[in-house]
This record gives structure tokens, sequence and C-alpha cells, in this order.
């Protein structure tokens, strides 16, 4: 029996080619899949820029802001103006991170983007028996460069980045090279937005003789547009495939005049992170000066801490 015609043409729409891309981004992950294990490179899995967190970091289908280069490479797709993103977060005791990213459209030829993610350690003691007064102090500082480069067809965008990472502790170094793809599609009559990208497909991480995969992740997310653009629904799960982690994240950005955005998110799954006291909600806000914005997040992590995320977004 021959296949029906319009089955046929469904896969040229597209809904189609979303379709297939997201079977294609999807089959890197059985070669990883096994089970609780140890990846290197544990700073790839936190979340950059203060709106994403305010939001619970359900951000995979955001395409207005350069922050998006880490949860979806194709969200710069649609870009028409060049744009410099940079976040400071202070995490736990002397540990801080740093993000600074720019996306740059081409007339219609897609979109490049360029950027640095970063996680530093200070004042790590070192010892070299069991002893009170540490000998001395080191730091250890992960990085990661990265290129993008987003492409739009009609209402699908398709985007990739290309990183270099390095990962030093006090003398020692190591790198890896690892890929991130990504995929958007825009319904053609509502405000909505589906994202899927995969995260941090590459080389194993090599510490002289101990060799560690880097942490693969897969995100999904939808957002939606109401009351004129001034209510942003989102939401999105997140899945790090080697520690057998899933999450679930919901979030929301009302903006009550043009100049102030008010957020918040909760995220679901942090119990399984065995941390005591308050986890999963976040909140922040945003404040917008002509072509300038800072967002600022609040983000606790129950016995480890509260965590502050501040953020600058320009547009040229």
């Amino acid at each position: 029996m021959k296949e029906p015609k319009e089955t046929k043409t469904q896969w040229k729409t597209p809904w189609g080619i979303m379709i297939k891309t997201v079977l294609i981004l999807l089959l890197p992950m059985s070669s990883w899949a096994g089970g609780v294990g140890t990846t290197a490179a544990q700073f790839l899995k936190i979340g950059v820029g203060a709106r994403a967190m305010g939001m619970a970091g359900a951000y995979a289908a955001v395409t207005d802001d350069a922050h998006v280069l880490y949860w979806n490479p194709a969200g710069i797709a649609g870009m028409e103006r060049p744009q410099l993103a940079s976040t400071y977060n202070v995490l736990y005791q002397d540990t801080s991170q740093g993000f600074l990213s720019y996306a740059h459209p081409m007339d219609g030829k897609g979109v490049w983007g360029v950027g640095i993610n970063y996680l530093q350690v200070a004042d790590i003691e070192k010892r070299t028996g069991d002893t009170t007064a540490a000998l001395s102090t080191f730091a250890a500082k992960d990085s990661a460069l990265f290129g993008s480069y987003a492409l739009s067809f009609n209402n699908l965008s398709l985007g990739a980045s290309l990183k270099f990472i390095q990962l030093k502790l006090d003398s020692d170094s190591a790198s890896a090279f690892a890929l991130d793809l990504g995929s958007l599609y825009k319904m053609s009559d509502l405000p909505l937005t589906f994202g899927l990208s995969v995260l941090n497909v590459g080389t194993s991480v090599k510490y002289k003789s101990a060799s560690d995969p880097l942490p693969l992740g897969v995100k999904l997310g939808a957002a939606y547009k109401l009351f004129n653009d001034k209510l942003l629904v989102t939401a999105g799960g997140d899945s790090w495939i080697q520690e057998s982690r899933s999450y679930l994240q919901c979030g929301v950005e009302y903006m009550p005049v043009s100049i102030l955005a008010l957020r918040t998110g909760y995220q679901v799954g942090r119990s399984s992170d065995k941390l005591e006291g308050l986890t999963g909600v976040s909140a922040g806000m945003g404040f917008t000066i002509k072509k300038f914005i800072i967002d600022y997040a609040y983000v606790p992590f129950g016995n480890l801490g509260d965590t502050h995320r501040l953020s600058f977004t320009f547009t040229f």
C-alpha cells in the first residue's frame, strides 16, 4: 500500500523540518546515556543571565537576549541589532562566575556570536599532610571560549556554538572541545516559540591519568507572550544525561511599564540534589534605560547559601 501523499509532504513543512532536526540532535545522546556517572567541567551546568535565572532557567525558547547563547545558540537568529551581554554571579563562599557574549546580525545572512563563560574558586588551602595551618593557597579557574552562528528559515531557526574548554587547578590544566546545537520554532498564528538544544557534545577532559566526559545536557523550552508583550510565560526542562538528573522549570516576566520588568520562577527536581533549606524558587527584576538593561536575580540553594546574579545588556 502506498503511503498517503500528505504524510510525505508534511516533512517538507517548517514543522516537519523541526521534527527531523530534533531527531538528529538527539542521536548523539544514546552513546553517553548510562546512569549516574562522573563528569568534568561542572561549571558548564551553571545557568547564566540574571533575567534567565530570575525565571528559574526556563529560557531555551527566549530569542531577544544575547545570554541565550548559553541556553540555545539558535536564540540569536532573529536579532536585528548587535548586542553585548555580561553577567557576574556571586556564588558559594569564594566562588564566582562570569559570562560575556556578543551577538552580531549580518543583514539577512545569519547572526554570529562570540563569548566566554568562566568560574573561579579563590583561596583554596594547600596542605601536604594532616596539619592545622595551610602551607599556602591557590585558585581553580575553569573557562569556555565559544563562537556561535545561527540562521533562520522562515519560522525555523538553527544554531551552533563551538567551544574550547580549559580547566586549571593550581599548576595543572586540562582542555576539551565541545559543540552546542540548537533549534527554535515560532508559530505563525500565535506568539508561541518552542526551543530545543543539546549542549556539550565533545571530547573528554583528561587530568594526568584521569579522564572524565563533559556534562551532556538537553534543554527543552516554550515561551508565550501575552497582553501586547507585557507578559512573558516560559516553561522548560533540563536533562543531564550522565548524572541521570532532570529538572522542570516555569517562569514569568511582567512589565507594568516599559522600563521595569518583574520576574519569578520555580524549578522542580532540586530535591534530588539533597540540599536542605529553600531551593527551586527564584525572583528578580530588570531596568531598561534606553539601550541599556540592568537585571538582578536572587536564587537560593539551601544550605549552600543564597546566590545573587547581576547582568548588563547593551543594544547598539
